[in-house]
């Protein structure tokens, strides 16, 4: 009646009490009623033992029986023996053969247990580090230790060593700008100047072509100038020879056959004459194509020379872009002076005091702890289990001010233990052979203890749960060291790529 009374009055405060301290005093009614199931066990279990022996002195085995009286030496008559002790032999040996009962029937479950905290499942919830952004020392902290911040918020403020820092980043700024500007004016002269080269390139390069065809069409008329002196020459001296045999045959006047020799000589003068033409129009050819060639060759020199003065004020303008980002860095660095929370989160440690030491960039200044939505557990295995463990696996965790009892070998009989399952196992080991398994919750089981009853850095035990085999093998594998065995999956036989021929 005082108990029930009492569990009455338990269940009436939980009532009344928040939803998550009413799952706690309902999880340790639970555990007092499994413990209480457990006691009961435990003394029907010595009640059959009990039991077995009466059982066995009832039944007087002949191997078990007594030595007859006149058979016994008389040391054991003078000795003798109680009845104490013949009682103790057979519970012994009931205990014996029950232990040889459960060696080969009793199931045990094999399990790999490790150690390890409880962390955050997402790496960017865990403890995390802030660091000094410029240059300098704290001027002043605005949060205290286990203070809640939320995301942006200030925590601190840093001061630069050099007062007038800022003004000369500034200066340098302004500077490097100026730079900048007058590059891209350059790129731009430089861009038009090659434009304006190209340009007339073409238009000499088109009057040296007229040029050359001039002296072409000059050539042409000085050539076919020749030929026609040279036409009127040959009927010029045809009619000489003619003259000359009429002369000597008195039939014209002297007079005359001068006439025909000056007409020769004359024309042979034009020819003279036509040649030189002739030669001077093609020397005029050719120095119109050396001219040609020479004026382009000095105008893609001039162009060259603009292009490669173009790349350098493309470099400038590249050159004073980066010093311009880095400046611009510097001075952004500098002017975000206050400290800053990345994520809500609590502060852990402050590293640093005010106005106290000389910090670089980068310097740890304090530590603080994110706000955590999902808990995981992180365990530390032996490497022997390592090859048996697989992703969602059954865990059963214990963590640290929880109590607890776990049977290794009998899960159902745990007690404050709660379960989850395997969610990552590390490629590789630590320095000491051990490695590690993250452990998350089980979905539609047991809830976790939320925070503030849980929190990260909080030690955690954890039992892996393998397969189940009898407790005999299991007794026998720890004797030896064995690593636990595993069901290995069913496979079906794969079917032969090549089909055999069928024999006729």
């Amino acid at each position: 009646m005082l108990l029930s009374r009492l569990h009455r009055w338990r269940l009436s405060l939980s009532m009344k009490m928040s939803p998550t301290r009413s799952r706690l005093v309902d999880r340790h009614v639970r555990e007092e009623d499994m413990f209480t199931t457990l006691n009961r066990n435990i003394r029907r279990i010595g009640n059959l033992i009990h039991r077995i022996g009466n059982l066995i002195v009832q039944l007087k085995a002949p191997f078990l029986n007594d030595i007859p009286e006149k058979k016994q030496l008389p040391s054991m008559r003078i000795v003798g023996s109680r009845r104490f002790f013949m009682d103790l032999r057979y519970l012994l040996l009931a205990m014996f053969v029950l232990f040889l009962f459960a060696l080969v029937f009793v199931p045990w479950q094999q399990t790999s247990q490790g150690v390890g905290r409880v962390i955050a499942y997402n790496p960017v919830e865990r403890q995390q580090v802030l660091g000094a952004t410029i240059k300098g020392r704290i001027l002043k902290w605005y949060v205290t230790e286990g203070s809640f911040v939320k995301k942006g918020q200030v925590i601190g403020e840093m001061v630069d060593n050099d007062p007038l820092a800022m003004q000369r980043m500034q200066t340098q700024l302004e500077s490097i700008k100026e730079q900048k500007q007058l590059a891209e004016e350059q790129v731009i002269a430089y861009k038009n100047k090659i434009k304006s080269l190209q340009t007339a390139r073409k238009l000499r390069l088109r009057a040296n072509s007229l040029k050359i065809e001039m002296s072409r069409q000059k050539y042409k008329a000085a050539k076919q100038k020749v030929a026609a002196i040279q036409a009127s020459l040959h009927t010029a001296s045809i009619n000489l020879r003619r003259q000359k045999v009429l002369r000597k045959s008195q039939i014209i006047s002297r007079r005359k056959l001068e006439l025909s020799e000056l007409k020769v000589a004359q024309l042979r003068n034009k020819l003279s004459e036509a040649k030189a033409g002739l030669y001077g129009a093609k020397a005029a050819i050719v120095a119109s194509r050396a001219m040609r060639l020479k004026k382009s060759a000095l105008d893609a020199s001039k162009i060259d020379s603009a292009k490669a003065e173009y790349q350098t004020a493309k470099n400038k303008i590249a050159y004073a872009k980066n010093r311009l980002a880095k400046m611009e860095m510097k001075v952004a660095r500098q002017s975000s002076r206050k400290l800053q929370a990345p994520r809500d989160a609590v502060v852990l440690r402050l590293l640093v005091g005010q106005n106290s030491e000389m910090l670089k960039i980068g310097d740890p200044v304090a530590v603080i702890v994110p706000k955590t939505t999902k808990f995981a557990v992180e365990l530390w295995v032996n490497g022997i289990d390592i090859p048996l463990i697989r992703a969602n696996q059954e865990v059963r965790l214990q963590f640290e001010g929880w109590p607890a009892v776990q049977f290794m070998g009998w899960p159902s009989v745990a007690v404050g233990t709660f379960p989850g399952k395997v969610s990552l196992v590390d490629a590789t080991s630590d320095k000491g052979g051990k490695f590690r398994v993250v452990v998350t919750p089980k979905k539609g089981a047991q809830e976790w203890p939320e925070a503030p009853f849980l929190r990260q850095g909080a030690r955690a035990k954890g039992w892996l749960f393998l397969n189940n085999v009898r407790l005999g093998f299991e007794l026998w594998r720890q004797i030896n060291q064995f690593p636990p065995s595993i069901k290995k999956p069913e496979t079906k036989e794969m079917k032969p790529l090549v089909k055999k021929p069928k024999r006729k």
